[in-house]
């Protein structure tokens, strides 16, 4: 969907910021993210490229966000492998040392 360069950056979800009640224009070159009428961060585009560029050095106001995951599993080896791929797919050796060191799925998605 895009090129290899563009996949190199972050991707910025501007629907968040809309959500949170900010307003995002856009112009040929720039986009502006604003709140309340002050700039909140303002990104960029050369002609020839299809996606803005935005520094995510800055400090940003904070977003309510949230992630949900909703998965039937119908085994313990279903499980097993769902959690494994969930953590990275760490060698077994590697998770056999967390789990025994006391570690559970909590720790992992604190």
């Amino acid at each position: 969907m895009f090129p290899d360069k563009d996949l190199r950056h972050s991707l910025l979800c501007l629907a968040q910021f809309c959500a949170q009640g900010c307003l995002v224009t856009f112009n040929d070159t720039v986009a502006t993210i604003t709140n309340h009428g002050s700039v909140v961060l303002q990104g960029s585009r050369r002609p020839t490229d299809s996606l803005w560029h935005f520094p995510l050095d800055v400090q940003l106001p904070p977003l309510d966000s949230s992630a949900n995951a909703a998965i039937s599993i119908s085994s313990d080896a279903d499980y097993v492998r769902f959690a494994h791929a969930a953590l990275g797919s760490p060698s077994l050796s590697t998770l056999t040392r967390a789990l025994r060191a006391g570690y559970t799925w909590q720790h992992f998605h604190a």
